[in-house]
């Protein structure tokens, strides 16, 4: 049997929805409605947020090739700004697939990302968060990825296998999201509650000053 075979890579893409900044990964695993990433062959992320890339009998010299389409097709007039980090989980056997694949990503054919697949090159994408983009209503933009094994790899091992992680993050802008109906009732009544502070403050004032003004009359009489 040809132990080459055996090298593995496998990649779990978690895509989730944040409405604001303070929202842990472990409780916002799964896409907005409306949001769409397929690649070309039609494999799409799930609902729950899952996409996997599994690349098996990995040669030296071999290729990957994956073209996902992201596609913001959420009518609310939701804007979405996309990020991604990168989580190396395990490796196992005697070739290190993490250090000896390198990945490059391009984002409607600029590259935002190159260096070993384990994400810690070019941009630091386990330190810190990829930008890949903002996404209006109706909006579509390419990610490509492009996986290279290296050329060095030795032919004596048995068998070996690496697990990794991206997380895609689709943060919902709601600053530009228009205000509910409730929301509104409820600035109206702040103001007009302000608007009367305000105005019975100036006729207490006008009023003390009134009675100043009739004390000195008086006084000077």
């Amino acid at each position: 049997m040809n132990k080459l075979k055996r090298l593995i890579l496998s990649v779990l893409c978690i895509a989730a929805v944040i409405s604001g900044t303070v929202v842990s990964a472990e409780t916002a695993t799964s896409l907005p409605e409306g949001f769409l990433i397929a690649d070309q062959d039609g494999l799409s992320v799930t609902v729950d947020g899952q996409y996997f890339i599994d690349w098996e009998g990995i040669r030296p010299g071999d290729t990957l090739y994956k073209r996902l389409t992201i596609r913001n097709m959420d009518y609310g007039n939701t804007p979405y700004t996309l990020t991604m980090t990168a989580e190396p989980l395990e490796t196992m056997g005697k070739v290190d697939l993490l250090n000896e694949i390198t990945v490059e990503l391009k984002l409607d054919g600029e590259t935002k990302y190159f260096g070993r697949v384990r994400g810690d090159e070019d941009v630091d994408m386990i330190r810190n968060a990829l930008y890949l983009g903002e996404y209006a209503e109706g909006e579509t933009k390419t990610l490509e990825i492009n996986m290279t094994a290296s050329n060095d790899f030795v032919t004596d091992w048995d068998w070996s296998e690496a697990f990794l992680a991206w997380h895609f993050y689709a943060v919902r802008d709601v600053e530009s999201a228009p205000p509910k109906t409730g929301e509104i009732i409820q600035y109206a009544l702040y103001a007009l509650t302000l608007g009367s502070m305000v105005m019975i403050s100036i006729i207490l004032v006008y009023k003390k000053k009134q009675k100043e003004e009739t004390r000195e009359a008086v006084l000077d009489e």
